[in-house]
């Protein structure tokens, strides 16, 4: 049975949204589902903490940390060898005038047979804009409506990484042991909160066109502030000698909390509105600009976090990551 005009408008927009929503939390739609699930796999396998305690002399098979580094490098060759297999793009494809592979890739991809009115549009798409040099593209920038779409993009990438993501995910058992929290294993805590992020973004995937994008990003925002601020007050808590019962499970509510909110809307928003809110002609340069933008201020929070940590302490660390993702609010 043919879908009508809207419910294949929808249907469209639900797909371009879980797309978008995989390829900003490190997954892709375009993959099968045996790749995705061999990614989430070395994902896990490669942030274990028990892959650290084989470094341990307590291991019944002690590594070093050189031969440790070779075991978890070794996970990804199951990805490379898997990502042998996947065809090149349709849109590669088309621009170099294969036509019939492209349609071959395009059915691999969607897993159906009919997929000449895509391949129609793609190849409109790729004749549009072949004529257009780089520089050219440029030159669209200087349009009012494309910069200020420029900066509102990369002041969300900024936001996301600014959050504080890379420093509880990279730190994330340092920061428990320093917290002095004993109600559960430091390495079981992380490999939980792990599996937590990915069951959200999984539950979350329905959610963008539903509650639309602005409101998410604010929850997502007051979330994950309100869990920084809680891990803030604990070790603040632990500087002045103040003893409470909520000491024990604090730090880990606020990690779950904190990886929950972040899912929510900080991981996937920016993506997602990077995608719409640009013609198709600069789309691909804007979101190299977006890109780059979000690695120098990954870059930059990690670099720094050691460096803050020791000059001022978790406390005021924490705190800082806070007031940036509360500024993401309005």
């Amino acid at each position: 049975m043919r879908l009508g005009g809207q419910d294949e408008r929808k249907r469209r927009e639900d797909l371009s949204t879980h797309a978008m929503f995989l390829i900003g939390t490190g997954f892709s739609l375009s993959t099968d589902i045996w790749i995705i699930i061999a990614e989430i796999g070395v994902m896990c396998g490669w942030s274990s903490p028990d892959l650290v305690l084989l470094t341990t002399p307590e291991s019944p098979l002690p590594l070093t940390l050189i031969e440790g580094s070779w075991v978890a490098s070794l996970l990804y060759l199951i990805l490379i060898i898997l990502l042998i297999f996947l065809p090149d793009s349709p849109h590669y494809l088309v621009q170099f005038g294969n036509i019939e592979e492209a349609r071959k890739s395009l059915k691999w991809y969607r897993n159906d047979e009919k997929v000449e009115k895509e391949l129609e549009e793609i190849i409109k798409f790729v004749k549009s804009t072949a004529t257009t040099s780089f520089l050219e593209t440029l030159t669209d920038f200087r349009l009012k409506h494309v910069r200020k779409a420029t900066i509102l993009v990369m002041m969300l990438f900024i936001f996301m990484q600014l959050s504080g993501l890379n420093n509880v995910l990279f730190y994330m058992e340092i920061i428990l042991v320093r917290s002095k929290s004993k109600l559960i294993n430091t390495s079981s805590a992380v490999a939980y909160i792990l599996a937590c992020s990915i069951t959200t973004w999984i539950a979350c995937l329905r959610l963008y066109n539903r509650c639309g994008r602005r409101i998410l990003l604010i929850w997502s925002s007051i979330g994950v502030t309100v869990a920084l601020t809680a891990l803030e007050s604990h070790f603040m808590m632990m500087e002045t000698k103040i003893e409470w019962a909520g000491s024990e499970w604090l730090p880990i509510i606020s990690l779950f909390a904190f990886i929950i909110f972040f899912v929510l809307g900080l991981a996937s928003i920016p993506s997602i509105v990077a995608s719409e809110v640009y013609a198709v002609n600069v789309k691909s340069v804007a979101t190299c600009i977006a890109n780059l933008t979000a690695a120098s201020a990954a870059f930059l929070s990690s670099k720094c976090f050691q460096l803050f940590v020791d000059l001022f302490g978790e406390a005021y660390v924490f705190y800082g990551h806070a007031i940036i993702t509360f500024m993401a609010v309005p």
